[in-house]
């Protein structure tokens, strides 16, 4: 609903382009490392 958002990276980078996957994954494109990449976090 939005009501609660609830943070799920701490980087002080760009981190977008959020996907859910159907494993319990949340994918998104972050430029933590120098360059965009792909990264994931377990969805709560």
């Amino acid at each position: 609903d939005g009501l609660n958002p609830t943070r799920l990276t701490s980087s002080p980078s760009g981190d977008g382009m959020p996907r859910w996957a159907s494993t319990g994954r949340i994918y998104f494109v972050s430029d933590r490392s120098g360059s965009p990449r792909l990264w994931s976090v377990a969805a709560p």
